[in-house]
């Protein structure tokens, strides 16, 4: 369920985007500007192939129409993705290939919040948006000026708020999460 949420929402992300700053109309001449967009997906894990595969399909539907229109020109995405096996140190590693030796110009899709975390600094220093889908309170601090998150951590809140509606002489609750910063950051709630 987790799998199919995180790839439904970082699709639906990507799509909306795309359809904003995509115009079909008649048919142009083909991009002759490049923009390289990376991306930090664990690759180990099924799930983690499934939102690369989406968010691969997405640029090529972007490109196929023309690329991206940004201020008037029309730009190519080339798109890079490395794999962060779901883990802090490997998703740190892989912003700063992105940022260091591609010279991305935004990152995308990093659904593990380890990952996205340990990458917070390379983000802000080198002042590159970061879109991510990670589950930690972290991304969201206020001082971040590069971080785009949809943190999904307010769904245990209303989960427990559900709960105590439907169960109010409800006397013990079980929550179980993975032992990372997703899961520490929802067992604070």
């Amino acid at each position: 369920m987790k799998r199919v949420s995180v790839f439904l929402l970082v699709t639906i992300l990507f799509v909306t985007l795309a359809a904003i700053i995509w115009q079909p109309a008649e048919p142009m001449a083909p991009p002759s500007k490049t923009v390289k967009i990376g991306c930090s997906v664990p690759l180990n894990l099924a799930w983690g192939v499934d939102v690369g595969h989406g968010l691969q399909l997405g640029v090529e539907m972007i490109n196929r129409g023309g690329g991206l229109n940004l201020k008037g020109e029309r730009y190519k995405i080339d798109f890079i993705v490395y794999d962060d096996k779901y883990r802090a140190d490997e998703g740190r590693a892989a912003t700063e290939r992105l940022v260091y030796k591609d010279k991305v110009s935004a990152i995308v899709g990093t659904v593990a919040s380890s990952a996205a975390v340990a990458s917070l600094p390379v983000i802000q220093s080198a002042g590159i948006p970061l879109f991510t889908a990670g589950q930690s309170s972290k991304l969201l601090e206020p001082q971040l000026k590069y971080v785009y998150a949809n943190s999904t951590y307010l769904h245990t809140e209303l989960s427990y708020s559900l709960i105590l509606r439907t169960k109010p002489k409800i006397k013990t609750a079980f929550l179980a999460a993975n032992g990372d910063e997703t899961g520490h950051d929802l067992t604070l709630r």
